[in-house]
């Protein structure tokens, strides 16, 4: 297992961080999006952008607001995310419940266990260190052993993965594993290319694809430890 950074989601600290932002919330939204998750539930998504840099937030940014509503529009849940990219993915889990993956922070992620629509959030120190943390995209979660899989990246960086305990959903952060295979898989990767997720095996293992050292793309079994 690999050590998370430490959660700032519930500390003072943070929340006053993120109260920084909610003047931009009194905007008019720039934009609205809407995405239908997997014909169960509709997620509106409200952008607010500055534009232009001025004396009470000195840079360009961008906040939004997601709500999730039934497909006949009763709303289930809201929140808002300090950036200008929402994602959210449904997971259904070994457990026989739905969880719902999202993002209140560019960095870090959320959980919702759709049965109750109780929320935890894990956001890493490393924001308000003004660190770069892994940025979160796509997930992929196998059943038989409760693996999460995510594709991201580090800022401006070629995307890679990270491998994750999902047995408890509702305890985070997430424990992350380290991946490796018998043919020294990471030494083998080069760092100016991408590594992308393929598919699970029938035995639960993940297959990945990626540039070696010498430009050539391969495909390999990563067992999860």
């Amino acid at each position: 297992m690999i050590d998370n950074p430490k959660n700032i989601a519930y500390t003072q600290d943070y929340k006053i961080y993120i109260e920084s932002f909610d003047w931009l919330y009194m905007l008019d939204p720039s934009r609205t999006t809407q995405y239908i998750i997997e014909n169960k539930y509709i997620l509106e998504i409200f952008s607010y952008e500055k534009s232009k840099a001025g004396k009470k937030f000195p840079i360009q940014h961008t906040v939004s607001k997601g709500i999730l509503k039934s497909l006949d529009g009763i709303i289930i849940a809201e929140f808002k995310c300090i950036t200008g990219f929402i994602f959210a993915k449904l997971i259904h889990h070994m457990d026989g419940r739905e969880y719902l993956i999202f993002n209140i922070d560019l960095y870090g992620y959320s959980i919702m266990d759709m049965s109750n629509l109780s929320v935890v959030s894990y956001v890493p120190e490393t924001v308000l260190n003004k660190e770069e943390s892994f940025i979160w995209q796509e997930k992929y979660y196998c059943k038989k052993n409760n693996i999460l899989v995510v594709s991201g990246c580090y800022w401006a960086h070629p995307s890679g993965l990270q491998f994750y305990d999902f047995s408890c959903p509702m305890s985070v952060p997430l424990p992350m594993y380290t991946a490796y295979n018998e043919n020294n898989f990471i030494n083998d990767i080069s760092l100016d290319y991408d590594v992308d997720f393929v598919t699970f095996s029938k035995l639960g293992e993940c297959v990945v694809r990626y540039k070696d050292k010498n430009e050539q793309t391969k495909e390999t079994t990563v067992k999860i430890l």
